[in-house]
């Protein structure tokens, strides 16, 4: 069992996120061209570029870790590290001019996580989480929220099509607790501390 995530692990995750937040930056832009995937969900240029430079670097520093990305993976049953990438969590804003998107991946050790980076390009906020130490925003310790009641609450809430629950009634329900009802089309921004 691993106790703590080994310091190289986290070092490459911390520049691989900052190697792909520079080429989100750099291909940000209104109106850019996407295609529509199978499940009805976009896909662009740099979800793909970000993807394969994923796959490239690690299996080149990590040649038996598996790799098990959105627009792509490289992984076999039974590969006791693996590694979980989405590219571009947040393709719709990001593919519209709205800088909600992140870069995100994680290490998995036998099927438990042991480590998960996420990095905001915009903002050059690089959240990481280690297994037994906790979770840091740019280098300082940050928690789950404390708010116990629903009235002045802010909750993320990812709309989707594809929802099996109808977030309609559920915005309608938060609204009526005097909770507010973000939707920034990233699951993992929705979930991220901003102070």
């Amino acid at each position: 069992m691993i106790k703590t995530v080994d310091i190289n692990y986290k070092d490459f995750a911390m520049g691989l996120a900052k190697e792909a937040g520079k080429i989100m930056r750099d291909n940000f832009k209104f109106g850019m061209k996407k295609e529509w995937k199978e499940d009805n969900t976009p896909v662009t240029k740099t979800d793909l570029v970000i993807n394969a430079l994923a796959l490239e670097r690690i299996k080149k520093a990590y040649p038996d870790h598996g790799v098990i990305a959105e627009e792509g993976s490289d992984f076999r049953e039974g590969d006791e590290f693996v590694w979980v990438c989405d590219p571009v969590d947040g393709t719709i804003p990001f593919c519209h001019g709205v800088p909600t998107s992140v870069f995100s991946l994680a290490l998995t050790h036998k099927g438990e996580t042991i480590m998960g980076v996420v990095y905001d390009p915009f903002g050059d906020r690089m959240y990481i989480a280690e297994k037994g130490k906790g979770a840091f925003l740019n280098g300082t310790k940050i928690r789950v929220s404390t708010h116990s009641v629903f009235e002045n609450a802010v909750i993320g809430i990812n709309w989707s099509h594809r929802s099996p629950v109808d977030l309609l009634q559920l915005f309608g329900a938060l609204k009526d607790k005097k909770a507010r009802g973000m939707n920034m089309g990233s699951i993992i921004y929705l979930q991220l501390p901003l102070k």
